[in-house]
């Protein structure tokens, strides 16, 4: 027994002999509906490394109805509905959640949120060991970097993200700061706001989305739909390469352009690539609050 003419390929590891027939060549995903990125300082080609470089189909959520802050609890400032937490009025406002126990690696942190109306200060942070700030200035309005960031990634090694919206115009500017701008362009919509790729580097880490603020006459009109961490693996371009790799395209062979990964048997990249996403906890080890997606 074990011979015969399927003994080669029962020979493979699993993944590889799921594999043995080539996949389609990798295609540049398309624009994802209510998709944005928060504002921030880096160049274009930084961007393209830091957001929609996570897989939606391979992620963890914790839906707003688990949000907590001050005064969620109380109907009368919020109504959670089956997935969501819905501002209806507040003067302090501080909300927040935290996905736990989220495996080391790269992922994409998203939140879900539909903003009515931009009369209020903001200060939105996601990261590990972080919370929100009050009580800034209004030149600090555009700031995607400050104190309490270094701080966070000095202590946790997870370097976090953030932006601020504030209703008024910037003297240097002469214009709306940049998160007040953004919000506007999608009021009353829902959108999946991107704050870039998180690098977790822990075993395991509790990563928090916070925002904070609030306005003197009150504020209304926030509805949360969630934290999301989307999986990051190889980027577009990468896995082009390794696309051209498999087939043999990449540069002339012993060419000065040449790619020593083509010599390297399909079977084997295929293989090899199963490991380069990000991993997905194992079920047990996932909280009862937080919904998994993976993969179609």
């Amino acid at each position: 027994s074990g011979s015969g003419s399927g003994s080669a390929a029962s020979d493979l590891p699993p993944p590889a002999r799921a594999l043995r027939r080539a996949p389609p060549p990798p295609r540049r995903r398309a624009a994802e509906e209510g998709f944005v990125a928060i504002p921030h300082d880096g160049t274009e080609e930084d961007a393209a490394r830091r957001f929609g470089v996570g897989d939606p189909l391979r992620c963890l959520t914790l839906q707003g109805n688990h949000f907590t802050g001050a005064h969620t609890n109380n109907p009368q400032y919020f109504a959670v509905g089956n997935d969501t937490l819905r501002l209806k009025s507040v003067c302090w406002l501080a909300v927040g959640g935290t996905l736990k126990k989220v495996p080391r690696g790269e992922w994409e942190a998203i939140v879900h949120v539909k903003v009515d109306n931009t009369r209020f200060d903001g200060d939105w942070r996601v990261g590990v060991g972080i919370g929100h700030k009050r009580d800034w200035s209004a030149k600090d309005a555009d700031a995607t970097w400050d104190d309490a960031c270094e701080a966070a990634l000095v202590k946790t090694g997870v370097r976090p993200a953030m932006f601020r919206n504030k209703p008024t115009r910037l003297k240097a500017t002469r214009g709306s700061p940049r998160g007040n701008k953004l919000l506007q362009q999608h009021l009353g919509q829902w959108i999946k706001l991107s704050f870039g790729k998180l690098r977790l580097v822990e075993e395991f880490s509790d990563v928090r989305f916070e925002m904070g603020g609030g306005s003197s006459s009150w504020c209304s009109g926030i509805e949360f739909g969630g934290l999301e961490l989307r999986s990051c693996g190889l980027t577009w371009d990468q896995l082009r390469l390794i696309e051209l790799c498999r087939l043999h395209k990449a540069g002339a062979p012993s060419g000065p352009d040449e790619c020593r990964l083509q010599n390297v048997p399909p079977v084997i990249i295929m293989y090899v690539l199963e490991y380069l996403d990000t991993p997905l906890p194992d079920p047990m080890d996932v909280p009862a609050n937080v919904v998994v997606r993976r993969g179609a």
